[in-house]
């Protein structure tokens, strides 16, 4: 895939520096050519593929202007208010256009067909700062997607060795509505001891939906995106010292949907993945020109799923040393 992508961009301040409104403009091409699927000396793990070899896919080029505007106005420097609008432009990986093969919960068909999502964002939020030891940033946003990229179930199976598989392929599903907001708080109680709270909520669902055939009974109207939790909390504290340097982070994540029908799964046994929290520990000293550290994450060896539908290993630890120049 060839890409090309050109950016400019223009700052106005107003009103003795408190407003500043920002505008950009991006270009941006991208061709997909020479794109094929094969399969050589094919084994036993991939001779059920070979029905789905392509070796000469069809070209395609796109290309999108995606303006953006900002504007922000800070009252003091204390407090800032800002807006902005863009919208963005992303054409299809190399791995959906022309791969078909395993991916989580069962098989991927290639789709050179595929056409680029577009994303229009809006957001406004703000930003405060109390008394020198509290600061806090808060934002609301909108995103609407069309022609969103999303793995959609065919209706079809395979068998893959161990059972029959559902059929999945990368496609333009129409439209998306994302909206949500965030909060973050940071207390710095003294230069030494610091407290940060995040918290994030997401509603992702799909607006309206375009059947991949004509015939195609599978209908996502209203269904919500897989993998997307609609909560999510983290808490964390610092602490510098003469000993040794201590963070101590827990971070919740809320359920989410495992399939694009948001229906029951046989491996999970369940509609969605379920919720999980995690603590984190970490430790540093520097030594004149030595430093180190030992984190171990997910201290409380929490087992959950992740995005690809993995379980995950669980506690995790790492030492590191080095040097500085």
């Amino acid at each position: 895939m060839n890409f090309f992508g050109l950016f400019a961009q223009d700052e106005i301040s107003l009103l003795n520096n408190k407003l500043k409104v920002i505008a950009g403009v991006r270009f941006d091409y991208a061709k997909y050519l020479d794109g094929g699927f094969e399969i050589e000396n094919p084994t036993g793990e991939t001779t059920f593929m070979m029905d789905f070899e392509d070796a000469d896919m069809q070209e395609d080029a796109w290309n999108a202007l995606s303006p953006k505007l900002s504007a922000q106005y800070n009252f003091n420097q204390d407090f800032r208010l800002y807006a902005s609008y863009a919208k963005g432009f992303r054409p299809s990986i190399l791995d959906d256009l022309c791969r078909s093969g395993r991916m989580k919960g069962g098989f991927k068909l290639a789709n050179p067909s595929l056409q680029p999502e577009y994303l229009s964002n809006f957001e406004i939020g703000t930003d405060i700062r109390l008394f020198n030891k509290l600061r806090s940033s808060a934002s609301l946003y909108y995103s609407l997607g069309t022609d969103f990229m999303y793995y959609v179930n065919t209706g079809d199976s395979i068998d893959m060795g161990y059972g029959l598989k559902p059929i999945y392929k990368r496609a333009n599903i129409s439209e998306v509505n994302i909206y949500g907001a965030e909060v973050e708080l940071n207390y710095f109680l003294n230069e030494n001891l610091i407290f940060n709270a995040n918290y994030a909520y997401t509603h992702s669902q799909i607006s309206n939906y375009k059947p991949l055939s004509e015939g195609d009974p599978i209908d996502l109207t209203d269904k919500y995106l897989t993998d997307v939790p609609a909560n999510m909390v983290s808490l964390s504290v610092y602490w510098k010292n003469r000993i040794v340097n201590t963070a101590v982070t827990a971070k919740y994540t809320d359920e989410m949907w495992i399939n694009d029908l948001n229906q029951y799964d046989d491996i999970v046994l369940n509609d969605k993945y379920p919720a999980y929290t995690t603590i984190d520990l970490k430790f540093s000293k520097d030594f004149k020109q030595i430093f180190t550290n030992l984190s171990i994450q997910n201290i409380l060896n929490t087992k959950f799923y992740d995005s690809k539908g993995a379980v995950c290993p669980g506690r995790f630890i790492t030492i590191k040393l080095g040097t500085k120049f």
